[in-house]
């Protein structure tokens, strides 16, 4: 059974996140011994700075930026969250499938992008759920006697045409799978390595792949200081073994959504964004690529 969640688990998952700190200087020769640092004395009479403002006064940096000093927690969840390498290699990524989809299939092919990425709570080491649309190939139907055969030839067709960027790791391509799917490696020109997960079809039961994912990102839009939370939950659910959904948990977007009811039952997260919204409005065409970043905390008005 799961583990309940209690905040030594959190502090543990932060301290195994937070990134090894770089080797210490050489000590000075013992016959120079450093000069030791002076210490402001406070006039007479004044209180010394509260902690909180001690925390945000930070240090100066050579280059004159402000660098603030964050608990252990803080920068372990600062690290959670995707750099600038990693969405430039995954928009990289997007455009080489798409190029194979369309050498394989024809210029009506067309590759979607769903999942955490589009949610904006994806982690440093994320995986880029992408689905193709293959013109006359159907996408995965709920009924048990689907036959998947069409999806897992084109799934093949474009195994045979991926180029020297990329590297298969594993295919699920059995006829009882509901959804089949290859997992791919692609190597980005910067030297980042991106995990894709690859699937045919953009619609099930009638309904578009990624309507949910964009609309958890327009919860998250409205309140960024949320986003933390989220990725927090996600890693703490990775390390601890949570998020396989065959072995009885729930899947990454399962804990999503709890940790989203929790902060609208709460009242730090408004519905308003998405009550009474037409699934047409979450629907999107070739055109849509990889939406910008959330930064949790530090944009008011993220992009949805």
């Amino acid at each position: 059974s799961p583990r309940p969640f209690h905040a030594a688990s959190v502090f543990r998952m932060a301290k195994r996140t937070v990134a090894r700190r770089p080797a210490a200087a050489p000590s000075a020769p013992r016959d120079e011994a450093p000069a030791a640092p002076l210490r402001k004395q406070q006039p007479k009479g004044s209180k010394p700075p509260r902690r909180s403002q001690r925390r945000r006064s930070g240090a100066t940096s050579a280059g004159g930026e402000q660098e603030e000093a964050l608990s252990p927690l803080a920068h372990a969840l600062a690290q959670l969250a995707p750099d600038a390498e990693f969405d430039a290699a995954a928009r990289e990524a997007l455009e080489a499938i798409s190029a194979v989809a369309q050498r394989t299939f024809g210029g009506e092919a067309w590759v979607l992008p769903f999942g955490s990425v589009v949610q904006g709570v994806h982690l440093q080491h994320s995986d880029l759920d992408l689905c193709v649309h293959v013109p006359g190939v159907a996408g995965p139907h709920p009924s048990r006697h689907f036959d998947n055969g069409q999806q897992v030839a084109a799934l093949r067709k474009i195994m045979y045409n991926l180029t020297h960027d990329f590297e298969v790791v594993e295919t699920r391509l059995f006829r009882t799978i509901k959804v089949p799917i290859i997992l791919l490696r692609y190597g980005s020109r910067s030297g980042r390595v991106i995990e894709l997960d690859i699937s045919i079809g953009i619609q099930c039961d009638g309904v578009q792949k990624g309507s949910v994912d964009r609309l958890v990102r327009r919860l998250l839009a409205g309140a960024p200081a949320a986003l933390p939370l989220v990725r927090l939950v996600k890693q703490w659910a990775k390390v601890e073994g949570l998020t396989e959904a065959f072995a009885g948990f729930l899947n990454s977007l399962g804990w999503t959504l709890l940790v989203l009811y929790w902060l609208i039952q709460r009242g730090d997260v408004r519905a308003d964004a998405i009550c009474g919204l037409d699934v047409d409005v979450l629907r999107v065409d070739r055109s849509h690529s990889l939406p910008a970043p959330l930064r949790g905390g530090l944009s008011q008005a993220p992009s949805v």
